[in-house]
């Protein structure tokens, strides 16, 4: 078993070196070390949305325990981003409030992890049709902090659109 969880350490670091990360990370996490599985997902998850798109970076997340993914708040919006995607509105409501709960905690600012939750608010304004709450939350989606993921930039914008879209802005939703 030691022998094997080596092989698998040896293997995830041979596997991020060049760049595989999907592979990195299913060995990383057979090698007993969840941890630096989710590291390398939160350090590669752009450039996995960009080339596999949301549901392989959920493969991905799903391979770590589910303790290690809840510790890590980037990863639970994300998760909370595919709830979004199937519609399961209610359990994206709960990570919501729960989310907000732990920011209103933490003695951290953490203006990443607040737009990023801003931006999951909106998307779950839009699934519901209403504009209003992200009107309201437009001062905040348009605060983008200088290091929101790429994912978080892409979301925000089509949450704008589709506000100004909604209020007949056409100018301002192509903007």
């Amino acid at each position: 078993e030691d022998a094997a969880r080596d092989l698998h350490r040896i293997a995830w670091r041979w596997f991020d070196a060049r760049g595989a990360i999907d592979e990195a990370v299913r060995h990383a996490v057979l090698a007993g070390d969840a941890e630096a599985g989710a590291d390398l997902i939160e350090a590669n998850a752009d450039s996995v949305l960009a080339r596999s798109g949301m549901a392989q970076l959920g493969v991905l997340v799903r391979l770590l325990p589910p303790i290690v993914v809840q510790r890590r708040f980037g990863l639970r919006l994300f998760m909370a981003h595919l709830l979004l995607a199937v519609r399961n509105l209610p359990a994206v409501e709960a990570e919501v409030a729960e989310m907000e709960e732990e920011l209103a905690r933490s003695p951290l600012s953490m203006d990443v992890q607040r737009h990023g939750l801003t931006v999951l608010r909106a998307g779950l304004a839009m699934q519901r049709d209403d504009s209003d709450a992200i009107a309201a939350m437009r001062p905040q989606l348009e605060a983008i902090p200088d290091s929101a993921s790429a994912f978080d930039v892409v979301r925000r914008g089509r949450a704008l659109a589709w506000l100004h879209m909604t209020r007949g802005d056409h100018a301002l939703a192509r903007q």
